[in-house]
């Protein structure tokens, strides 16, 4: 992976999309380990942080991707707290051509209902 400082310092990411500088530093060396568990929004930024020539490009992605992130999926499960829901999530956002997300979602709501 392009070393983040070659185009934005650490600091000035993890300002970008609301983080500290060491959650940022995990999330790195989850994307580097190809870990299941990392947020497809985080995932998704050092992928396009790979393919950027400028700083300014990465702004504009965190500018239009992180603006709302108080109400982001990966915000509400809180990734330490909640691993299997994440990698839940995940494994269904990388399968979604293979999964018959209509009856997940109908077996999900009769599961609710039973209760």
């Amino acid at each position: 992976m392009k070393n983040i400082p070659d185009l934005i310092t650490v600091s000035e990411l993890a300002r970008l999309i609301n983080v500290s500088r060491p959650t940022l530093y995990k999330y790195k060396e989850m994307y580097e380990a190809n870990d299941t568990e990392l947020g497809i929004k985080y995932k998704e930024l050092f992928d396009y942080i790979e393919s950027c020539l400028v700083k300014n490009e990465i702004y504009n992605y965190t500018n239009n991707i992180f603006k709302s992130s108080d109400n982001s999926l990966t915000d509400k499960l809180k990734l330490d707290e909640n691993k299997e829901l994440v990698t839940l999530f995940n494994k269904i956002i990388d399968n979604k051509e293979k999964i018959n997300i209509d009856a997940l979602n109908q077996y999900i709501e009769e599961k609710i209902k039973e209760k």
